[in-house]
């Protein structure tokens, strides 16, 4: 993806051959992803304490910091998200949202976000999702539309270039020996299985309480199944608990 190979050149521009600056503005945009979480919860909450809380404990998630402080894109695509995020928040749907320039500010940070890493594409299904359960069909195809165009350039040129390489290695069964041929629907169900087993058991807790020791070639054992049960169920919770919230301050109803 284009994204972060554009966000390097521009840096290398402005200071050339420094790697250091790179890696800074890593840092950069990962204390503005703090900053944007901060007022993001802030709209779901009467007081500062929830959002000061949840900022400072993910401000010491050893993954973040690690993806902070190198050369990927994680952290980028971290702050991008946010912002689309908090900007797809401000826009007031109920209105003619094309005449608002806070939507075309959401459209531009989607868009950007998938380019710098397809994931984004999941962002993108999430809004509208959202705006079909608010049966707004209108500014769901606005936003979808805004979207495909934002986007046909580099699809065009992929296609052009003999299709897209993240899909064609999605659909392989080991992306590291090729040889093994493309996947089946058996494949597709033992890697699911298996990713949400690890997901569930190692991935989860591990990122959440990154002290905890995780040993990949090991068996499952009935402790991290429970550990990592109860912390899905939390988190399931919360993001009912938001939804709520949400679809409360869309109906003007004070939080």
């Amino acid at each position: 993806m284009p994204g972060y190979p554009l966000i390097i050149a521009a840096v290398l521009k402005i200071s050339p051959d420094n790697i250091a600056a790179i890696k800074t503005l890593n840092g950069i945009f990962f204390y503005g992803s703090l900053v944007l979480l901060f007022f993001l919860l802030k709209q779901f909450c009467s007081t500062i304490w929830i959002p000061s809380i949840t900022v400072m404990i993910v401000s010491f998630n050893a993954h973040l910091l690690r993806f902070s402080t190198i050369m990927m894109s994680e952290i980028p695509f971290l702050f991008f998200s946010i912002l689309s995020l908090y900007l797809f928040l401000k826009v007031d749907f109920s209105k003619n949202v094309a005449k608002t320039y806070q939507f075309y500010l959401f459209l531009f940070c989607v868009v950007f976000s998938y380019y710098i890493k397809a994931l984004g594409l999941a962002l993108m299904t999430g809004f509208l999702l959202y705006l079909l359960f608010r049966k707004n069909v209108k500014s769901m195809v606005l936003v979808l539309t805004g979207f495909v165009i934002g986007i046909l350039p580099w699809f065009i040129r992929g296609q052009r270039m003999g299709g897209n390489s993240y899909l064609y290695q999605l659909f392989q069964i080991n992306v590291y020996r090729p040889e093994l041929g493309n996947a089946g629907i058996v494949d597709f169900v033992i890697r699911f299985i298996n990713n949400t087993m690890r997901y569930i058991t190692r991935e989860i807790p591990y990122a959440l309480f990154p002290s905890i020791p995780v040993d990949y070639g090991k068996n499952y054992f009935a402790h991290e199944w429970i550990t990592g049960l109860l912390l899905l169920a939390l988190i399931i919770y919360g993001i009912k608990a938001l939804v709520i919230l949400l679809v409360c301050r869309t109906q003007g109803s004070f939080l």
